[in-house]
């Protein structure tokens, strides 16, 4: 919208002066320090504040102008939608000792348990550790925003002065639980001692863990190994066969609960094009029990910035009368406290008498490896730092995969885009087969240059990110 400026309200008022008192000479107006010229500048720039604010309250009517708090305000009046505040990651802490002979320890809401980053997690409901069974209780970040979410393995510390200090925390993958007959000698299995899952995924563990003379049962956290799976806690019971060999015959492994995994779902706080996005889409999902109004319902749910939504099928196509969402935060992970509030959510948009099944996004991560060339006067390390960071860029605006062929899978891996990015780089060369996907992290028989298309749920991030070949 074009209002009038400063220099159109002075030229007007000079205009009605001349206009209405031919004795007042023009350039008089014009001369700064004057009387006249002090009366109309004065003028002018009511008007022209005037005017400008005016512009802005005419912007705040519409969601292509409004920003800012106009902007909330205008969502709230329009549709009773409010832009969300930065949120924090939740998820699960799984807590076990190696301590047979201790008792009953009660671990109290408001626990703190520290990650390896600094990040503090408060546990929202306390629990109870009896004996040697591992428990698994529900705990939030005290810190909010993107960088809240806890990955994988990175919840280790105790913060909390609790009653049993041998007392142990993790958010791994797996937690194993190493057994034997009592009586056997004392002996450590080594951090990096491997073991694998009913599926053929390998794990190793953490640390290390000693047994003394004796001890016939011992825990430990896994993480698993590179190239055998992505990053979702196990099930229990499925970690059964033990790729090395321990300090000692006779020992079993086992995995006896599901670890809590990743904590998920902390985002900064909502941006206005994000929030117009969101509003503008309202009325798409008024008539709710459709794919578009579960989909939004999902996305409108505090931590969620991704979902997809689809229904199931059976073969040629019929319906199975049942629909699948699969959700993620702003790292392509969700966990079950995000499923949970998003099947909370979803009771406003599904349709009634059908399932609608919610699962969390799972990260699997790709490296990307290039073949490109510099242009004459540029240095390539500038160069690399730019193709990495706008490979992770790329990938990391991936939903989960559907697990549709393309076009309709925007979760897969597209060489074209990945080659017009490139391009768009000032000083690079890109040559013909420039990429190489490595989807299997490690694993050269796993390299395509063709496009990719991940795993229903999977959400594809960049892994290593190299320049293997100048040309």
């Amino acid at each position: 919208m074009t209002m009038p400026t400063f220099d159109d309200f002075f030229d007007l008022a000079e205009r009605e002066i001349v206009l209405n008192n031919p004795q007042i000479d023009p350039a008089e107006i014009r001369r700064p320090g004057s009387d006249a010229n002090l009366v109309v500048t004065a003028a002018a720039t009511m008007a022209d504040q005037i005017a400008q604010e005016a512009k802005r309250r005419f912007a705040a009517l519409f969601f292509e102008s409004a920003t800012g708090d106009d902007l909330r305000v205008l969502g709230r009046d329009r549709y009773r939608l409010a832009a969300y505040d930065a949120s924090a990651a939740r998820g699960h802490l799984t807590f076990y000792r190696n301590d047979e002979t201790a008792g009953d320890v009660e671990i109290p809401p408001g626990t703190l348990v520290g990650d390896v980053e600094g990040r503090q997690i408060q546990l929202t409901s306390g629990v109870t550790i009896t004996g040697l069974v591992p428990v698994n209780a529900p705990g939030v970040t005290l810190q909010t925003g993107s960088l809240s979410n806890v990955r994988l393995g990175q919840a280790r510390k105790i913060v909390t002065r609790l009653s049993d200090p041998a007392l142990r925390v993790t958010n791994a993958a797996a937690l194993a639980e190493f057994s034997r007959s009592a009586g056997g000698d004392a002996g450590t299995i080594p951090a990096g001692f491997r073991v694998r899952d009913a599926y053929g995924r390998v794990y190793r563990t953490m640390e290390s863990l000693s047994f003394e003379s004796g001890q016939a049962v011992g825990f430990v956290p896994l993480e698993i190994e590179a190239g055998h799976g992505f990053n979702a806690p196990v099930e229990a019971e499925t970690i059964t066969t033990m790729v090395d060999a321990p300090f000692a015959s006779g020992f079993t492994v086992d995995n006896p609960v599901q670890t809590g995994g990743a904590f998920s779902g902390g985002d900064d706080a909502e941006q206005d094009g994000a929030f117009v996005e969101r509003c503008q889409k309202f009325f798409a999902a008024a008539r709710r029990g459709t794919l578009p109004a579960i989909d939004y319902g999902a996305k409108n749910t505090p931590g969620v910035r991704f979902s997809q939504t689809y229904e199931e099928e059976m073969s040629g196509g019929v319906p199975a009368r049942a629909v699948r969402v699969t959700v993620a935060d702003v790292n392509g992970i969700g966990n079950e406290a995000l499923c949970e509030d998003v099947r909370t959510a979803l009771a406003d948009y599904r349709a009634a008498g059908i399932p609608t099944f919610v699962t969390g996004g799972d990260l699997q991560p790709v490296d990307v490896k290039y073949r490109l060339g510099a242009l004459a006067g540029w240095d390539r390390e500038i160069l690399h730092n730019e193709v990495v960071n706008m490979t992770r860029a790329t990938l990391a605006e991936l939903p989960p995969s559907t697990g549709e062929d393309l076009p309709t899978n925007e979760g897969a891996i597209r060489i074209a885009t990945l080659i017009a990015r490139l391009k768009e780089i000032p000083g690079l060369f890109v040559p013909s087969e420039a990429v190489t996907l490595v989807v299997v992290p490690g694993d050269p028989d796993s390299e395509t240059d063709s496009d990719y298309i991940p795993l229903r749920g999977k959400s594809v991030r960049a892994g290593g990110v190299e320049i293997d070949e100048w040309v």
